[in-house]
């Protein structure tokens, strides 16, 4: 089964009126990782073209105008663009990245909705293709999966966590440790989802086996 992993940064919650700092993806193929995309988008080039800039969204990902490259070099970001360029050097990757694999690719995140309206909608605003020939149309939902597991017993969520995000409390919940994560930075919200996702996995599969057993 392959699987993409997939996580955006933006100014705001609307695709048509704000933009997209930060993309990232890593492919899976029945477990293992096959590749890894990871790039930024200048924020002065979205605002030149007149993207909007949510500052409550912005204090989320700790992204300013101000300390946007250092945040790059922290986060291991090789390489910052204008839109434009970073959109297609994505849609590239992903064409090339699901050719390695054979089957239907299926993309997984945890309100994955959100990032796939978000990046069609980007995808649009160039007259870029490649999305849909790239992926299946069915998606995996992480935040979907986590509730199925609560409400079956399966996994414990403690109000009192203080985690910082819905994702974050579920890889708490797991037993995946997120002390020394910079949660809120595309990649490592990628590789958080996949560990996540993995994890619900397993248990799924234990519910499956009870219920044989009984």
């Amino acid at each position: 089964m392959n699987i993409l992993f997939f996580d955006l940064e933006t100014t705001g919650l609307d695709p048509k009126r704000h933009g997209i700092v930060e993309v990232a993806a890593q492919l899976y193929s029945n477990g293992e990782l096959v590749d890894t995309f990871f790039q930024a988008i200048d924020l002065e080039d979205l605002v030149t073209r007149g993207r909007k800039v949510d500052m409550s969204a912005m204090k989320v990902n700790g992204i300013t105008f101000y300390n946007q490259k250092e945040r790059c070099v922290q986060r291991n970001i090789n390489f910052v663009g204008k839109e434009d360029v970073v959109l297609r050097n994505f849609a590239d990757w992903l064409v090339g990245a699901t050719l390695k694999v054979e089957g239907k690719t299926y993309v997984a995140g945890q309100n994955i909705g959100f990032d796939i309206g978000f990046i069609k909608q980007a995808f649009a605003n160039h007259d870029i293709e490649g999305w849909d020939s790239a992926v299946s149309y069915r998606t995996i939902d992480t935040s979907g999966i986590s509730r199925f597991l609560i409400d079956a017993g399966a996994i414990r969520v403690s109000d009192n966590v203080q985690a910082g995000s819905g994702l974050a409390k579920i890889a708490l919940s797991l037993g995946i440790e997120i002390r020394d994560r910079t949660l809120h930075t595309a990649l490592e919200d990628v590789k958080l989802t996949a560990e996540v996702y993995f994890a619900m996995k397993k248990k799924m599969e234990q519910l499956c086996q009870g219920q044989k057993q009984n």
